[in-house]
């Protein structure tokens, strides 16, 4: 009969906290994250201190050492390198860990070992609070005077499957972990690529990576970005980006590649989220020539929006659990338009998201981007909140909005709200002066801007013009569905004042589909009404209501959207008759 092997080893149980957690939000994600820490920090710690890892399995990996002060050695680096790797990180993206340690008799099979200490590592492991490491006496009286650490008395625990109690320590190493860090965003546009040898490709790759980089020079303030010097380190290079994102202190990675196929231009771009390496966005476009300047400045934006749209995605998604204690008034902003995001930007969404941006604003009172936030949040209680204190939010409205620009004169996103809010008291000179350094001061030409424009046109009684500009909009070429969607809205807004209706609905249909909110809806309510269409129109009428509940005739005059004569007698002729006709009440 073959003896057992047994021998006396120091076992090491070690746990992620939270992993079904994560697994449920990015199990891909999580998986590929879990993997890269067992090759690139727990491992070799373990072979640097002499163990073995027996097995890993799902979220927990056992180890064992021939040494109990290598044991706890190995396992406190463990928790000090995982703590490094999650600085700045959110609660909702950092992988904790805890670790349980025990000493005694254990049973080697060849495949694995076996023995009450290895249950009372795993059982300790349990009891260890996130980034804490819980041992059994034997191992604390074994190792408090070779190691400079103290240890807390837990007290004795009954555990499953041992039946007698277990004192439990735990080990003290606080006061040499590293001091937390600042959150850091930020992104890296790697050089793009080219295929051969052709100096136009490599001229156009060299025009989009510089263009690219300056479009995101707006997003400083939520986002850093990689100078080019940094990054064009990694030109003709293949890139590991989990690596790169260490080295750059990135969180998301741009590459692109630029080639000639056959008498075609080929530009591929990705996104990337550096720790995972998992690619967040794509876009392929082909072109028949090298694009002249102007077309190369419409390439730019339309590359550029994708990014950033698909970076805000991410990034709201990563913020969206609650934010850490002392969260910086980075996070609590980003969580704050996560809130709104996931609600759908209702107003209850916005007035959740608001209690965000004030905490940031507590934090750090001249924090644009939470003013920002904050403005929105008003904005969209103005408009959906039917009982709304007009008096009280405009003001608010004008003191942040001329707060944000004194702050920072160049921030184009504080001139559009600083425009708006000036349109919204019917400054209109004045709304497009401001309108004019929002885009003066955007690295490209942004459709927003011209949006504006061309409702502020809309609201002095000159639809004709409004559609214009929405013209030129079309022209540069908005990308993301948003931008296209309000664009839209816009011209079938302008449509509906000039009476043409069936235009007005093509617009507005389709503005719809892109960037759903109650006012297109309302102005389909009349274009369909005047059309004959009332099905279409008691259709729209009911979405209207379920949007903004208490919608009247004297509702929306309270709006007091513009006194010009002009403007009043397009919105009497139109849409207040077509409102009128659908059934709207007059109170």
């Amino acid at each position: 009969m073959t003896r057992e092997q047994r021998r006396l080893a120091a076992i090491v149980s070690v746990d992620v906290v939270g992993y079904s957690r994560l697994m449920g939000s990015d199990d891909s994600g999580t998986l590929a994250r879990w993997k890269a820490l067992c090759r690139e920090l727990i491992e070799p710690k373990v072979t640097e201190y002499g163990g073995r890892v027996v097995n890993t399995a799902g979220d927990n990996q056992l180890q064992e050492f021939p040494s109990v002060v290598d044991a706890v050695r190995c396992s406190v680096d463990i928790q000090r390198g995982m703590a490094q790797r999650n600085e700045g990180q959110l609660a909702d993206c950092r992988f904790d860990f805890r670790i349980g340690v025990s000493v005694g008799d254990v049973i080697d099979d060849g495949v694995g070992i076996f023995g009450d200490d290895v249950n009372i590592a795993a059982r300790l492991q349990a009891l260890a609070p996130p980034g804490g490491i819980c041992t059994s006496k034997p191992v604390r009286d074994q190792v408090i005077d070779k190691l400079s650490f103290t240890f807390e008395n837990f007290g004795a625990h009954t555990v499953k499957n041992i039946t007698r109690p277990i004192e439990v320590y735990r080990l003290d190493f606080g006061a040499a972990l590293p001091p937390p860090r600042p959150l850091r965003l930020a992104l890296a546009i790697l050089p793009f690529a080219t295929a051969g040898s052709d100096p136009e490709v490599e001229q156009l790759a060299e025009e989009l990576t510089r263009g690219v980089t300056s479009a995101f020079a707006n997003m400083a303030r939520m986002m850093q970005v990689v100078s080019r010097e940094l990054a064009a380190s990694y030109e003709g290079k293949r890139v590991d980006p989990r690596k790169v994102g260490r080295e750059l202190d990135a969180s998301y990675l741009v590459e692109g590649e630029v080639r000639r196929v056959d008498e075609r231009i080929e530009v591929n771009v990705q996104l990337i989220e550096a720790a995972s390496a998992t690619q967040l966005w794509s876009q392929s476009l082909e072109i028949a020539q090298v694009p002249a300047t102007k077309e190369r400045a419409v390439l730019v934006s339309q590359l550029s929006d994708g990014i950033q749209n698909s970076a805000k995605i991410a990034t709201m998604r990563r913020f969206a659990g609650p934010p850490a204690p002392h969260a910086s008034p980075l996070e609590l902003t980003w969580h704050g338009y996560s809130v709104w995001n996931l609600d759908n930007n209702t107003m209850r969404g916005a007035l959740e998201a608001r209690k965000w941006f004030d905490q940031a604003l507590r934090v750090d009172p001249n924090f644009i981007r939470a003013m920002t936030g904050r403005w929105a949040t008003l904005e969209s209680e103005l408009d959906l909140y039917a009982k709304a204190d007009r008096s009280r939010i405009l003001h608010e409205m004008d003191e942040l909005s001329f707060r944000a620009i004194s702050i920072d004169s160049s921030d184009p996103y504080s001139w559009f709200n600083r425009a708006a809010t000036l349109v919204r008291q019917q400054r209109w000179e004045a709304a497009l002066e401001a309108n004019a350094k929002a885009e003066k001061h955007a690295s490209v030409t942004v459709g927003w801007v011209l949006s504006q424009r061309a409702e502020i046109m809309m609201l002095m009684g000159q639809p004709q013009q409004a559609v214009l500009l929405i013209d030129r909009q079309l022209a540069v070429g908005p990308q993301n569905q948003a931008e296209l969607g309000e664009a839209m809205i816009q011209r079938g807004r302008a449509f509906l004042a000039l009476g043409r209706y069936e235009d007005a609905i093509a617009a507005l249909e389709k503005g719809i589909a892109l960037a759903d909110s109650w006012f297109p809806h309302l102005c389909l309510v009349a274009a369909y009404a005047l059309t004959s269409e009332a099905a279409r129109a008691a259709a729209e009428k009911a979405a209207v209501l379920q949007l903004r509940s208490g919608t009247s005739i004297a509702d929306l005059k309270k709006l007091v959207w513009s006194e010009n004569p002009t403007f009043v007698q397009q919105t009497e002729t139109h849409l207040l008759a077509g409102l009128r006709k659908a059934g709207f009440p007059e109170e």
